[in-house]
């Protein structure tokens, strides 16, 4: 019976080193996750109407440990109009390399003039579409939505 309670105890401490170390003791750093933390633009709008919409960019670590930085890169902001798949909006914007932890907020003013006019807009947020960034998770770097236009 104390060998099966060794055996417990040592797989427990096992277990527990486990989920609470890091790449090596974190001596390589964690590697750079970019993604989108938050957004805020409005759903619909009307012909000709300023919409603003912003977007907050952060830099957070794969693991436990301290994300490296990031290396210079862009985001994209594209809107097209679903029905005609017309480009609206093909916005860039520099997205400077960011420390463990740290956020950029990026404004884009974009107006939907008569052409092409009202419709619903397919909105695409990328995050370093060019993959120059040393970003390790790619997968959480676009996101989509749509504004409807009257």
């Amino acid at each position: 019976m104390n060998l099966i309670k060794y055996f417990s105890a040592f797989t427990l401490i096992l277990v527990s080193f486990s989920f609470y170390s890091c790449d090596s003791n974190c001596s390589n750093g964690g590697k750079p996750d970019l993604k989108l933390t938050s957004q805020n633009f409005p759903s619909s709008a009307q012909v000709d109407q300023n919409i603003q919409l912003t977007f907050t960019v952060a830099n957070n670590s794969t693991d436990e440990c301290t994300a490296d930085n990031t290396t210079d890169c862009q985001v994209n902001l594209k809107l097209v109009k679903r029905e005609t798949q017309q480009v609206q909006v093909n916005n860039f914007d520099n997205l400077d390399a960011l420390a463990d932890k740290q956020t950029k907020l990026f404004t884009f003013n974009v107006v939907i003039g008569p052409n092409p006019g009202p419709g619903t807009y397919d909105l695409t947020f990328t995050i370093d579409p060019d993959n120059r960034s040393n970003d390790a998770v790619r997968e959480n770097n676009v996101f989509t939505s749509v504004i409807i236009v009257n």
